[in-house]
This record gives structure tokens, sequence and C-alpha cells, in this order.
């Protein structure tokens, strides 16, 4: 990584014989994990489908979602129909620090936070400062969950988990921390692979910020830099309390089968998860984990009886590719292949970068236009950015 000044020999063989060069450290260690790992072996699992029926969708919108070659979503996902003035962009990342830190202060019921991680700067103290707050005058009507992932969120001495401990200390019963670990992490390969490096092999990467019934969806970490500098997306929904349970519940699901952080700073398997994830068998778990969160889609969609009044829906869509879950991306290529003529389809990402299954999906059906919004290449810490790695 050219910020660290890492380069290291690069001798390997290919089609035209071997090349001597230089890559850097992350990559030696990324080849490594390709070696160690033992090939991925993911039962068959067809997760494309909530419902073989359609569901109780009115008739006039039924008719819009025709109209725009769309009623198949309502086989996917769940759907949630919303009030479109509830919705609002955040615009600037002090903003999204500050409405998260009202939140934390003023919620009455939940907190649900989940991240990659929880920075360790003052910003970060008095969000949690907030929060321990918050329970204190609460008489033990607030409940408040954290999840975040293994590997980035125990990283270093002063850490996301050493933020978190004084709240678990004071209000064990009252808040949960769960540390996602990727089964793909295990056997030698754990004991190899440093702290940061060990990252590349598999993470926690949900961001899902909820506190009572307003949702916060976006790509933002909990720390400085996504406070202070680093533009991300952030969409506020308000006043969304069936969507809210829905998150509520995904989280919990993936807490379930995530590592549970004790008081004293210890990691222990959730009392309803029998099942380790780099101990145990790498497809028990996988499959024990797949069959939790697919299971919330299915009755989700099989208790929608009726649709409310709305002008807006939301599918909820999950990608877990090292759980042989490909929600997400199929319904995403989907929507490339369907698209009609003279649709637009705008794409925001921070980092652009189509698999190839995408790019086949727009080549081979130019229906419609695009339009692209991604960080400028200079960002990347790949390229001498900054970055948050």
């Amino acid at each position: 990584m050219k910020k660290y000044g890492w380069k290291w020999p690069k001798l390997f063989a290919d089609g035209n014989g071997v090349k001597l060069g230089m890559i850097s450290k992350m990559e030696v260690f990324r080849r490594l994990s390709v070696i160690l790992q033992k090939p991925e072996i993911i039962p068959h699992f067809q997760e494309t489908m909530v419902s073989n029926e359609k569901q109780n969708v009115p008739k006039s919108l039924a008719d819009e979602f025709d109209k725009f070659g769309l009623m198949w979503l309502h086989t996917f996902s769940p759907c949630f129909p919303l009030d479109g003035n509830k919705i609002s962009v955040i615009n600037e990342p002090s903003i999204f620090y500050k409405t998260v830190a009202e939140k934390c202060q003023t919620a009455k019921q939940r907190i649900t936070l989940a991240s990659l991680y929880l920075g360790t700067g003052h910003l970060e103290e008095q969000l949690v400062a907030a929060i321990g707050e918050n329970l204190r005058t609460s008489r033990g009507q607030l409940k408040v969950k954290v999840l975040l992932d293994y590997t980035r969120g125990t990283r270093g001495e002063h850490n996301s988990c050493r933020m978190l401990q004084p709240l678990l200390a004071q209000y064990q019963d009252l808040c949960q921390v769960s540390l996602y670990h990727t089964p793909a992490l295990r056997g030698i390969l754990r004991t190899l692979m440093p702290q940061r490096y060990n990252e590349v092999i598999g993470l926690q990467h949900m961001k899902v910020y909820l506190f009572d019934n307003s949702l916060l969806i976006s790509g933002a970490n909990l720390s400085n830099d996504y406070f202070t500098n680093r533009q991300d997306r952030y969409v506020l929904i308000e006043d969304c309390g069936p969507l809210a349970d829905f998150y509520d519940g995904l989280v919990s699901r993936v807490s379930e089968f995530s590592l549970q952080l004790s008081k004293g700073g210890q990691v222990q398997l959730h009392s309803n998860w029998k099942c380790h994830p780099y101990k145990g068998k790498r497809e028990e778990f996988e499959s024990a984990a797949r069959d939790r969160v697919w299971g919330l889609y299915q009755s989700a969609t099989s208790q929608q009886q009726s649709f409310g009044a709305g002008d807006t829906w939301i599918f909820p869509l999950v990608e877990m590719g090292q759980l042989g879950f490909h929600h997400d991306s199929r319904v995403t290529k989907r929507l490339f292949e369907t698209a009609l003529p003279g649709s637009m389809i705008h794409l925001a990402t921070g980092y652009f970068n189509l698999t190839q299954d995408y790019t086949l999906s727009i080549v081979s059906h130019p229906a419609a236009a695009y339009s692209i919004l991604m960080a400028h290449p200079t960002v990347s810490i790949t390229m001498g950015g900054e970055g948050d790695w």
C-alpha cells in the first residue's frame, strides 16, 4: 500500500512464464488466503423467491408495478409502503453525526446500531456517553443493540470493544454488543493473518442505525472521518414502524450467530446459538446462519396480508456471499436485464467496480441509460488516498 510504503517482491508464474515485479503486502496476504482456504462448497440455496404467489397487492398498485415491469419484486422480498414525505436525504457528514447523536439521546425504546466498527475518538466517546446517559434515565425501558465486525472491532489496543465496555459494565441487562466473525477465517489462516490484513477474508458491512421507529440507512461507519469529512449516503426514514421492525429483526438474527462481548472483554457464543464461527464445522455454521436470515424474509412476507397507503415502496435486500446468500445481487442483475426502453438507472457507489455478471447484464440488455456517481479514484487508499483502512 502506498500510504504505508510496503512493497514486497513478486514472483509468480502465468501463461507467459515467470514474472518478477512488486506487489503490496495486502496483495500477498490476499493470495495467501486464497491458497490456504479450502474451496468453498456451498450447498444449493434458492433464495430468489420468498413467495410463489403474488401478494395481496391492490389492483391499482399492481397495474403501476406492471406498467414498469416490476411486479416480480413482490416475489423476492417483503415490501413496505411509506409516505415519501417521511424520507429525507442527509447531505453532510456533520449532519449525519448530529442526527445520530440526537437520536441516541432521545430514543425511548430501542437503539439498534450495525456498523463495520466504532471509532475511538472524541466524537465517538460523546456518542457512547449519550447512549449511556439515555440508558441511565430510561428506567429500564430502553434496549441497546450494537453489531460490529469482529476483526475490525478488535483491531489494536484501543478499539471498538474498549469503547463499548463501559456500557456493558453498567447496563449489561439492557445493552448487547455482538461481533460478527466470518466463518472463512479459521485454522492456520487465522493464525497467520495479522490484524488489518485478516479483514480481506470477510466482514460484517451493514450500516443500519435505528432509533425507535426511525431508520437511518447509510454506508458510513460510526467514526470521526465519517462524522467530519468523508461524504457518504444517508437516507433517514421516520415513523416507519414495520420497516424498522424488519431491520431490527435482521440485526438481531445476525447478532445471534455473532460472538457476544462481555463486560470483562471476553467473547462467547450467543445463548441461542451452538455453531462456532471458526472452531466448529464451517458448513454447519453457514447453513444455520443462512436459514436464520432467510427465515426472517419468509416470515415477514407471510405476515403481510394487506398493504397500507403509501406513495413509496421499499423492498429490503441483503447480500451475504460467504453464507451462499446472493439475494441483493440477483435482484440487481434482474433489474438491469428487465429495464424498460427509455429507463434511467442511477448507480451511486464509493468504489465503482462492477462484477462480471453486472457488466454482462448491462451490455447484453442496453435498453436503459445509466447515470453513475462514484468517488474519485485518487481518494482510494490504493491510489494514495487517506481511506479508513
